[in-house]
């Protein structure tokens, strides 16, 4: 369901695309939980559908949502952590220590990051 979701959105029907992404989360919380990684990854579905269409305070909260649930999932430390940070744009600079120094030097440089400068 989650990848319907994702073609729904790509084809540009926002609102079909949400129904189902809020379905998705919806069930994966009953069935498998907070704690299980393919939860926050339907949040962060959602929270990115927001994004793209310029609702800003419901993206937030959808994609720290699936922040924390990432955190809680694998840990602050999980090199998967650090990738979904940064493909979610977040300045590498806020990252914890442990995390960022699990990264190649090169990801972190302005010139990878042009989005953060």
């Amino acid at each position: 369901m989650n990848d319907l979701a994702g073609a729904l959105a790509r084809e540009s029907k926002a609102a079909e695309a949400e129904q189902v992404y809020r379905k998705v989360v919806e069930l994966k919380r009953r069935a498998l939980g907070e704690e299980h990684p393919s939860t926050p990854s339907s949040m962060n579905g959602l929270g990115v559908l927001y994004r793209s269409q310029g609702k800003y305070p419901e993206a937030e909260t959808w994609l720290r949502a699936a922040l924390d649930g990432r955190r809680r999932a694998m840990g602050a430390t999980h090199h998967d952590m650090a990738s979904g940070m940064l493909a979610g744009r977040t300045n590498p600079a806020i990252l914890p220590p442990a995390v960022a120094g699990t990264l190649p030097t090169k990801l972190l440089s302005p010139a990878t990051l042009p989005h953060l400068e």
